[in-house]
């Protein structure tokens, strides 16, 4: 199996969603913070996972069977304009004006941008602290105006 650097969308289906719900769940229950040992039933075989990696399955699995799709990558993961963009749910015109400004950093690969993946998401974090700033700002700017919320 090869991992793609670019993104992979696959939608869980209800089925999907179920097992999702019901593996996640077995998974949680047996959490701990030491490795974690799982037989798989058609080959039997033992398989080890690194507790930090049963942690990312319990939640992978929680995504699935709320219907969520999941994208696991390294961080270090270079990523394109487009994918950056769609990750911060912007259009690549904005993106590139942001860009213009020094937003986010990149590279030029010829003549196209890369970002590192880990990059992107602290700019998005970034991004939603200051939208829930503005919000709560609002928020509190609503109530001493006594506008009835």
């Amino acid at each position: 199996m090869s991992l793609r650097s670019s993104f992979e969308t696959i939608i869980p289906s209800a089925n999907d969603a179920v097992i999702a719900r019901d593996s996640g769940k077995m998974l949680a229950d047996a959490y701990c913070s030491e490795p974690m040992h799982i037989t798989i039933q058609n080959g039997m075989k033992d398989v080890v996972l690194p507790a930090s990696a049963a942690k990312v399955l319990v939640h992978v699995l929680q995504e699935m069977a709320a219907g969520r799709s999941v994208i696991v990558m390294p961080n270090d993961t270079e990523i394109s304009t487009q994918e950056a963009a769609d990750l911060l749910n912007v259009s690549r015109p904005f993106l590139i004006q942001q860009l213009e400004k020094g937003a986010l950093p990149f590279r030029m690969v010829g003549s196209h941008r890369r970002f590192r993946l880990q990059e992107v998401l602290q700019y998005r974090q970034h991004i939603f602290a200051e939208r829930e700033t503005a919000l709560n700002e609002l928020v509190q700017l609503g109530q001493e105006m006594d506008m009835g919320y």
